[in-house]
C-alpha cells in the first residue's frame, strides 16, 4: 500500500466532464444542460441536470424505461411518474406529447430539481406537477392520485417497491392503461412478473440490458 497527496478537486462537479450528449431509443437525444450539440439532430432534445438526484439517462434502467415510453406513450396521454428523481421520465413523456404529467419522489430535493429540468425544456408548470412523499405509506398522497386514472404510470425504482406498487397502481390507472416498471435486477425479474400477473396486469414486453430489466404491462383489472 502506498499513500500520496493528490490535488484537491471539485468532486461534486468533476463527473460532468464525462457526461456528453447521447441518443436514447429512436426519438430522444439527452443533452446535459452545460453541453452543446456538435451537430444538428432531428431527435427530441431533452436537457437535463440531475444535480445530486438519480436520473441522467446514462443508467440502463432509465434507458430501458425511455425506450418503452417511446413505444407505448400516445399523444395527449396523462402520465404519473413514481420515484421521479430528476424528472427525466416524465419530462421525456411531455416532450413526446403527453398532455400532462404528475411526478412524485420520496426525496423532497427532487421537487426543485425536477422543476428546474422541466423549465430547461420549456415545459409550462400547468402541464407538470411534482410532489414529495412516500406514495406507499402516505395516505393523503395516495388519495391525491387515486381516481385520476392515468393512461401511463412509470416507476423506475427497485423490485420490492414495484411489487408493492402493483397493488397501488390500480387506483391510479385506467383500465387498459400502461404500467412501465424498471430498476429491476435480472434475479428479481420473475418475482415482479408474478406480482404483475397476480395484480391483474398483462405483460406486453420485457426488455433487458446488462443485467437490468424493464417491463411494460397493461392493467386489465
Amino acid at each position: 500500500m502506498t499513500m500520496k497527496n493528490v490535488q484537491e478537486e471539485d468532486w461534486a462537479n468533476n463527473w460532468k466532464k464525462y457526461f456528453k450528449p447521447f441518443p436514447v431509443g429512436e426519438k430522444i437525444m439527452i443533452k446535459p444542460s452545460w453541453e452543446e450539440l456538435t451537430e444538428p439532430t432531428d431527435k427530441v432534445i431533452l436537457k437535463i441536470d440531475p444535480g445530486h438526484i438519480f436520473g441522467t439517462g446514462t443508467h440502463e434502467t432509465t434507458q430501458l424505461c425511455m425506450e418503452l415510453i417511446e413505444t407505448y406513450l400516445k399523444k395527449d396521454d396523462m402520465v404519473l411518474d413514481i420515484g421521479c428523481g430528476s424528472g427525466i421520465l416524465s419530462i421525456a413523456s411531455l416532450l413526446l406529447e403527453a398532455k400532462e404529467a404528475d411526478a412524485v419522489d420520496i426525496d423532497p430535493n427532487a421537487m426543485e430539481i425536477a422543476y428546474e429540468n422541466s423549465d430547461r425544456n420549456d415545459i409550462p408548470r400547468e402541464k407538470y406537477h411534482v410532489c414529495a412523499g412516500n406514495i406507499l405509506e402516505d395516505e393523503a398522497l395516495h388519495e391525491k392520485y387515486s381516481g385520476k386514472k392515468y393512461d401511463m404510470v412509470e416507476a423506475n425504482i427497485v423490485a420490492d417497491v414495484i411489487i408493492a406498487l402493483t397493488k397501488k397502481v390500480p387506483h391510479y390507472i385506467k383500465d387498459g392503461g400502461i404500467f412501465l416498471c424498471s430498476g429491476i435486477i435480472i434475479e428479481r425479474k420473475e418475482d415482479v412478473l408474478s406480482a404483475l400477473e397476480r395484480g391483474g396486469y398483462a405483460v406486453m414486453e420485457v426488455k433487458e440490458k446488462k443485467g437490468w430489466v424493464a417491463i411494460a404491462a397493461r392493467y386489465e383489472g
